[in-house]
């Protein structure tokens, strides 16, 4: 892929969702559409696959461990109509310095 092309990742069956990786300064956007965050949500996977992936790793100032972090924010998203989820990871998506999880409500 060339640089600063952003990526797209489809998954799941059925309903058309994908998962958008867009390069920014520093690192990588990652967002997911509305369907894949409650689908996520609902399956209860992102903190055991993240702290797999991610072994140790912890949110700036909390006790959470980073997939603790991603699954309350894919929770919070699912539970507000409309919101959607996402993480903006700064470094290489295999070893971030830096991970901000955030939900978008557009009410």
């Amino acid at each position: 892929m060339a640089a600063g092309a952003g990526a797209a990742i489809a998954f799941g069956a059925g309903e058309a969702s994908a998962l958008s990786v867009q390069p920014i300064a520093g690192g990588n956007n990652i967002q997911l559409n509305r369907g894949e965050t409650v689908a996520l949500a609902n399956a209860r996977i992102a903190a055991p696959v993240v702290d797999t992936l991610l072994p140790g790793r912890r949110l700036d100032g909390e006790r959470l461990t980073l997939g603790q972090g991603v699954q309350r924010s894919l929770d919070r998203a699912a539970s507000k109509p409309g919101a959607w989820s996402g993480a903006k990871v700064y470094g290489p998506l295999n070893a971030p310095r830096k991970v901000e999880l955030y939900h978008v409500s557009r009410r």
